[in-house]
């Protein structure tokens, strides 16, 4: 299974004074991360292999990629990338706790939950920073297995600010198993029989053998 499921990176904030709330300013689900800024580098999650996703430390916050709220799966195999949450905060003067939770809809299963801790600018000889944190789920037996509806909880605590967004999705294009074939599902009947009958001969046998 797949532990690490999202990361983050911080850059150096305007703020002069400590203690003034930071503001939450992005908070955004879809396909892709983008850092807008040179070396502008991207990263597109939606069908990445597992394994293959890295957006940390950009040199600047980062922006979501198309954006949505529908991911269609046609044609894609397991063990593949999905979606990604993105939070991103303004000004932040303190350490702060972040969490995404990843959940289906149907029966409330939590499916992954990504938590992140944002790291006192103090300890880095800043006053204040920009922060952004993501997290992506996949396509697999223990993530995203069936279509229909799912949510992320997107929670982020600290002294100044508490936080609590929920994003909402829908999931098409995973395949369903087929039905049997006509008839398969009353093939058992005949062998049902059979056995009784065979049984039934046995204990007749031993009656006349006494």
């Amino acid at each position: 299974m797949i532990k690490r499921k999202g990361g983050g990176g911080g850059v150096i904030g305007a703020i002069t004074v400590r203690g003034i709330s930071a503001s939450i300013s992005n908070y955004h689900l879809g396909k892709g991360l983008r850092e807008p800024c040179s070396p502008n580098r991207e990263v597109y999650v939606f069908g990445s292999p597992f394994n293959g996703i890295n957006a940390d430390n950009w040199n600047c916050v980062a922006e979501i990629i198309d954006p949505t709220t529908s991911f269609d799966l046609s044609g894609m195999a397991p063990e593949h990338e999905v979606a990604v949450a993105l939070l991103v905060v303004h000004d932040l003067q303190n350490e702060a706790q972040v969490s995404i939770e990843w959940h289906r809809d149907r029966d409330q299963k939590l499916l992954s939950t990504f938590q992140y801790t944002i790291p006192d600018p103090a300890d880095y000889g800043y006053i204040a920073w920009d922060y952004y944190v993501y997290s992506y789920v996949g396509y697999c037996s223990w993530e995203i297995s069936e279509n229909g509806a799912y949510r992320a909880f997107l929670t982020m605590v600290s002294d100044y600010n508490d936080f609590n967004r929920l994003l909402q999705f829908t999931v098409t294009g995973i395949a369903e198993a087929p039905p049997p074939p006509p008839g398969e599902e009353k093939n058992w009947l005949p062998w049902i029989i059979g056995g009784a009958a065979a049984l039934g001969g046995l204990v007749l046998i031993a009656r006349k053998g006494k």
